[in-house]
């Protein structure tokens, strides 16, 4: 069995439902077309932006295992980094504890995270997981820029 496991699913919101339920809604497929700058009406020469991107990252693992604090970060191709935030060694001891108390062979923790204001550029997102030395790629979404918004649709 794999020590750790972590996924991370891109959309446009995440909810909080009741009894602990959390709702993705409008997943996003691993490649997105964005219209082009020069096809939109906006101020020459500004940067378009993404209004909101969420993200719902799950990270599973051996409650044997001593998981490391979890940070994330998001990555552009460019290498520009966005860091996003962590989730506290507290909430991984008690998922480990939790785990263990319910014979679960393996504990969970997410993060639901969310941006707002990035720059709208082609080439590749990486959404990254540091857990101490090591960085694990926990999803990716690809943006291909297209002329006009007929094609714009997401593929």
């Amino acid at each position: 069995m794999n020590k750790i496991n972590i996924v991370a699913v891109f959309c446009q919101d995440i909810r909080e439902e009741r009894d602990e339920l959390i709702s993705l809604m409008g997943i996003l497929p691993d490649n997105i077309n964005v219209i082009a700058q020069d096809a939109v009406a906006s101020t020459p020469g500004m940067p378009r932006l993404l209004s909101k991107l969420c993200m719902y990252v799950r990270i599973h693992f051996d409650p044997e295992f001593d998981l490391p604090e979890p940070h994330m970060r998001l990555v552009s191709s460019s290498n520009q980094t966005v860091q996003l935030g962590k989730i506290a060694a507290d909430i991984v001891d008690r998922a480990k504890t939790e785990a263990k108390k319910k014979g679960n062979p393996l504990a969970g923790v997410i993060a639901r995270l969310e941006v707002g204001g990035l720059p709208m550029r082609t080439g590749a997102l990486r959404l990254e997981v540091i857990l101490g030395d090591e960085v694990h790629l926990a999803g990716a979404i690809g943006l291909s820029e297209v002329k006009n918004e007929a094609t714009a649709s997401n593929g």
